[in-house]
C-alpha cells in the first residue's frame, strides 16, 4: 500500500512540474524522429496519452468487472493518433488533464479494490501493481523526452 501511495504522490509531482518543461521544448526538437521506426518526442507524448486511455479503462473496468483484459497495439495506436502531426500544446495539455483525472480516480480507490485484477499480457495483476507500473512507465518515457533531466521530488527518482 505504501508503494501505491508513493506512486500517486509521484504522479502528482510529475503533473505539477513536467508540463511547463515539455512546453518549453522547441517544436522541431519534439517532432524530430531519431531514426527509422523510432518515435519522435511528440509521438512519445502520444504514447503516454494512449497509455492513459488504456489504464483509465483498466481502472474503471477492474472496479466493475472480474479480471477484464484490455490490450492494444501501441504502434498502431500511435500511427492512427497522428501525434507527430498535432500541435504540441494540445498534446501536452491533453496528457496533463487526462492524468489529473486518473489521479482523482486513484484518490478514491478503496484499499480492498487495489487487489482486484486485470489481465495484463499473459498474467493477471492487481490494480495496485498496475498503478505502480503506470507511473514508472510514465517516468521512463518522460526521461526520454527530457533527456534524463531530473524532476524535483523523490530524490531516488530521476527522469
Amino acid at each position: 500500500m505504501e508503494e501505491y501511495k508513493q506512486a500517486c504522490r509521484r504522479l502528482s509531482e510529475i503533473l505539477d512540474q513536467v508540463p511547463p518543461r515539455l512546453s518549453a521544448i522547441e517544436e522541431q526538437v519534439l517532432r524530430h524522429r531519431p531514426g527509422p521506426g523510432k518515435w519522435s518526442k511528440l509521438e512519445i507524448i502520444g504514447h503516454l496519452i494512449d497509455s492513459a486511455a488504456n489504464n483509465h479503462h483498466r481502472l474503471i473496468r477492474a472496479r466493475t468487472e472480474d479480471s477484464p483484459e484490455i490490450i492494444y497495439d501501441q504502434d498502431a495506436w500511435n500511427q492512427a493518433g497522428r501525434y507527430g502531426q498535432l500541435d504540441k500544446n494540445l498534446l501536452i495539455s491533453f496528457w496533463e488533464i487526462y492524468n489529473r483525472y486518473i489521479l482523482e480516480l486513484l484518490k478514491v480507490l478503496h484499499e480492498q479494490e487495489l487487489s482486484r485484477t486485470v489481465r495484463y499480457g499473459p498474467e493477471y495483476i492487481p490494480l495496485e501493481a498496475l498503478v505502480i507500473d503506470y507511473v514508472a512507465h510514465m517516468e521512463h518515457h518522460l526521461g526520454q523526452i527530457l533527456d534524463g533531466a531530473a524532476i524535483p521530488g523523490d530524490p531516488g527518482i530521476t527522469l
